[in-house]
């Protein structure tokens, strides 16, 4: 999201908090909401649909925790099924 080649979703520069400023600093989200859409094809738009979403249903900020820190290859403590 940040484009700093690596992903992180806690800790220092990580790209939840990327998303999250997004969302909030969109010119058309005046009540600040977090569960708004920010439309357009940004940085924190992980899965390429035109929407970036903080909160809510197919939100990005799941989809990275799933898709790159979850179900990571060298992740094998946590998703021993995969």
């Amino acid at each position: 999201f940040n484009g700093d080649g690596m992903s992180i979703y806690q800790g220092p520069y990580n790209e939840v908090f990327f998303l999250f400023s997004k969302v909030l600093s969109d010119p058309d989200n005046t009540n600040l909401l977090a569960n708004y859409i920010s439309t357009g094809y940004n940085r924190p738009d992980f899965n390429l649909d035109g929407n970036s979403i903080y909160q809510g249903p197919n939100n990005d900020r799941s989809m990275l925790l799933l898709n790159t820190i979850l179900a990571h290859s060298t992740n094998t403590g946590y998703w021993p099924i995969l």
